[in-house]
């Protein structure tokens, strides 16, 4: 979406880039909460919300001396056990790993520019018909986004096959620019 505005020799003009849809998996939040560094893998740590776990654990080796046994669990989970189950989470890529997918949409204030034009009266005595200054910034702002800690648009490779998959890229470089136009 582009707009622009002019009012008495200044100018103004913005684009808005968006996506709607898609998804991406976050290897950067997976590892994050693994190594305990994202907001996620607080809860159960010593004064924080206690991590409830309900569900069923298994133990034994299936064989015949030693058949698994199943055990329904319905507890908070001491702050060791937290650490554990988040170091867990976090180093899972199969099934636990959909924790980590997330809607891909997203909006950007892609570009920005205000400039100012020289009235034409100024411009009677030069060799110019038209002279006009301004600033442009690009990549400023992510509007909205579905993904924690990261730039939705990160990629892991450039290569065909890892579209949707994000490991901790760069984001998306912001740059300011100076234009001077001059028309004879």
């Amino acid at each position: 979406m582009n707009n622009s505005f002019s009012w008495k020799g200044v100018n103004l003009s913005f684009l808005i880039d968006f996506r709607i849809g898609g998804k991406i998996f976050s290897g950067s939040n997976n590892r994050l909460v693994q190594w305990g560094m994202s907001e996620l893998s607080l809860q159960g740590r010593e004064g924080e919300t206690p991590l409830h776990i309900k569900g069923v654990t298994r133990t034994g080796d299936g064989t015949d001396d030693v058949p698994y046994v199943y055990t329904e669990v319905d507890r908070d989970l001491t702050p060791n056990e937290a650490q554990n189950y988040w170091d867990n989470v976090g180093g899972e890529t199969t099934g636990l790993a959909q924790m980590f997918l997330y809607d891909a949409s997203f909006g950007k204030l892609r570009q920005l520019t205000l400039g100012y034009s020289l009235p034409t009266k100024v411009l009677s005595k030069t060799p110019f018909r038209s002279v006009s200054i301004s600033l442009v910034a690009r990549n400023l702002a992510i509007l909205w986004k579905n993904i924690p800690n990261v730039d939705p648009e990160s990629a892991y490779s450039n290569q065909a096959g890892a579209q949707g998959l994000e490991y901790f890229a760069v984001p998306t470089t912001r740059s300011l620019g100076f234009n001077v136009g001059l028309g004879f």
